[in-house]
């Protein structure tokens, strides 16, 4: 199995058409110069025309390289791409697909703003398990002329490797302002894959649970951006390997908006135990608030916040962590929760009484994006009595590691993230 690797791009939009723009980016694992390119279907328009313009960007100069530094050709996830327009020459109509992966309708600023503004902002990202690579045509922008004049297209930037200054407008001009693009690598028939801004939000669930309790799961979104955002909610039910083995539900938030779920599980049209993964298919990530509570019905609700993790804070190899298992297992009961991430998990757990004696130890592996939620004792493989450490030693991989405690009386509902332990 390949590691997965990304890398993201970005050149950031001037105001206006002569404004310098820099481009920033990770270095690796890429390498060399990738092209955006414009293309019309007119060489001179009259007024009441329809102009359009063809999209692609060129990666067949960008090369990526493997684990083992074998070089592997770049292939495209995702784009964001800024074009602007002369609006007193062109009035904005739509956008449509491109070809392959990127047929489907991109997303794109509606034409009043496009035209008030002189520039539209077009999104698109696909997940296919063969992403395109070489010169991807991503969409295809309508205009109409509104007077005549000479079609001139202008790339601002030669490469998305370095620097540039846009070049004005001409007669007609049409200027692509800036782009983000989110990039894999492809090794054979196997897609190294594009991992987009994500947010994971460890235990979600809509089920009946012991002592007559019914646990639901609230999140709530916030964009806390200037810009809008869109993306997905992707549910992972307990026990089903795969990163879209559950259903998805889709947000698109203004700025300054939010939206709340208060039942997000069944919202999907879904029931059970899982996590949650919160993904920007467009723009940043949305602030997330998410609860787990016992529905009482008309006595109320108890619950517990449930933090979202970001991939890049979640377990990795050689991190040891540690959870304690409650004094009085006849008052509570405690679960260990697991969710791993793309590259999967193999973990040792070892098992110490409350004076640091080892009673014993065992090996888990978990594939890619897989979760499970079960009793300490089973995990563990051997009764508890209470009071004994958890040691989590990941061996390879990554995972986020919790644990949960339900009151057996109240069925109120607490959540502990695995502690780190000291280097040594």
């Amino acid at each position: 199995m390949l590691t997965s690797r990304y890398v993201v791009f970005i050149l950031l939009a001037g105001v206006g058409l002569l404004c310098p723009a820099a481009l920033l980016g990770q270095a690796g694992p890429f390498s060399g110069p990738g092209e955006l390119k414009l293309s019309t279907n007119l060489n001179s328009i009259t007024a009441g025309d329809r102009v359009e313009v063809q999209v692609d960007v060129d990666l067949r100069s960008v090369v990526g390289r493997r684990g083992n530094g074998t070089p592997t050709p770049a292939v495209l996830g995702g784009y964001v791409i800024q074009v602007a327009f002369d609006r007193s020459h062109l009035r904005f109509e739509s956008a449509r697909g491109g070809a392959g992966e990127f047929a489907q309708e991109p997303t794109y600023r509606m034409p009043a703003l496009a035209n008030a503004s002189g520039s539209v902002a077009i999104a698109g990202v696909q997940t296919s398990s063969e992403s395109p690579a070489g010169r991807v045509h991503v969409a295809t922008l309508t205009f109409t002329a509104l007077q005549g004049g000479t079609a001139t297209v202008t790339a601002v930037a030669d490469s998305l490797s370095s620097a540039f200054q846009m070049p004005a407008a001409g007669p007609a001009g049409i200027v692509a302002s800036g782009a983000e693009l989110a990039m894999g690598i492809r090794a054979g028939s196997n897609l190294v894959p594009v991992e987009l801004p994500t947010t994971i939000i460890p235990v979600v669930g809509s089920l009946a649970g012991s002592g007559g309790s019914f646990f639901r799961t609230s999140i709530q979104l916030f964009n806390g951006s200037t810009r809008p955002i869109s993306g997905r909610m992707l549910f992972h039910p307990r026990g089903v390997v795969g990163r879209n083995s559950g259903a998805a539900l889709h947000y698109s938030l203004a700025p300054g908006q939010s939206v709340e779920y208060i039942d997000v599980v069944a919202a999907m049209g879904e029931s059970g135990l899982g996590t949650l993964d919160v993904v920007a298919d467009s723009g940043a990530l949305p602030v997330t608030f998410s609860r787990l509570f016992n529905d009482h019905g008309d006595g109320g609700t108890s619950g517990m916040s449930v933090d979202g993790i970001r991939p890049d804070d979640a377990l990795t190899k050689g991190s040891r962590t540690v959870l304690l298992v409650p004094s009085d297992l006849s008052a509570s009961r405690f679960n260990v929760g697991l969710r791993s991430l793309s590259d999967g998990a193999t973990i040792r757990i070892i098992i110490a009484d409350q004076d640091g004696r080892v009673l014993g130890s065992i090996s888990r592996i978990y594939p890619a994006n897989f979760f499970d939620q079960q009793s300490a004792e089973s995990l563990a493989g051997m009764t508890l009595v209470g009071s004994e450490s958890l040691t989590f030693e990941l061996e390879s991989g990554s995972a986020i590691v919790y644990g949960a405690i339900t009151d057996n009386r109240t069925q109120d509902p607490t959540l502990r993230y695995a502690r780190l332990l000291p280097v040594e």
